[in-house]
């Protein structure tokens, strides 16, 4: 009797499993789509001007100051209204941009020895001699103008320009929207430059940037890089 009672008990909590176990597939369904809506959140925050830590009164105020920068300007650009001269405020803006679209696009982190050396055998500088900084000039200059010097950003481990904003992003709320041309251009030259990737280079010296129709200023091409 005992034996019958302990069977029955038995196929009772069978059967009770065999009727919950739909309903834990359907909770682990939701389970996966809760978790891939976070996941899904994350991607959008990841893209948040806050995310990223940057200022976006300053970023507007930067892009809209941007509006009478040119660069390479000739007599059909409107000389009435005094040129934008780019500070250092500008190019600081741009470092987590391109940061972020490098290291979501392939580009691998050197290691801090391996930088140093290609910036030393291609550059002749010294990274190591002025620790202060994050990053240095490498065309000697003091000038942030946009597009004419190389900086090396020793703590993150790339090479950049001081670009155009408007060039890199554009903003839609709290959102920003990458414009993939020039920051393709410099991920080519990043490539090149610290891994000698002679693909990268042929790209690059095909690559020529005609622009968005509202874009500031001249061209960005690769040769033009490359000089």
């Amino acid at each position: 009797m005992k034996r019958f009672l302990f069977i029955s008990s038995l196929l009772l909590c069978l059967l009770t499993f065999t009727q919950c176990k739909p309903n834990s597939s359907k909770d682990n369904t939701l389970a996966v789509k809760k978790l891939m809506n976070n996941e899904n959140k994350k991607k959008h925050e990841i893209d948040s001007l806050k995310y990223w830590g940057v200022d976006k009164d300053k970023l507007l105020k930067h892009l809209k100051l941007q509006e009478l920068a040119w660069y390479g300007g000739d007599f059909r650009d409107d000389q009435s209204k005094p040129r934008y001269m780019p500070t250092q405020e500008d190019f600081l803006l741009t470092i987590p941009l391109v940061e972020h679209y490098l290291y979501t696009h392939g580009f691998k982190k050197p290691s801090k020895e391996l930088f140093e050396k290609r910036i030393r055998q291609v550059f002749g500088k010294d990274l190591g001699a002025n620790r202060k900084s994050t990053f240095i000039n490498l065309s000697n200059e003091k000038s942030f103008d946009f597009a004419s010097s190389f900086f090396a950003i020793k703590d993150k481990g790339f090479i950049t320009y001081n670009w155009l904003l408007r060039d890199l992003i554009s903003v839609n709320g709290n959102t920003i929207k990458f414009k993939s041309t020039a920051l393709k251009q410099i991920l080519l030259l990043n490539k090149f430059l610290i891994y000698n990737d002679t693909g990268a280079l042929k790209q690059l010296e095909m690559n020529q940037c005609g622009g968005e129709g509202d874009d500031i200023g001249d061209y960005y091409d690769g040769n033009r890089i490359l000089k």
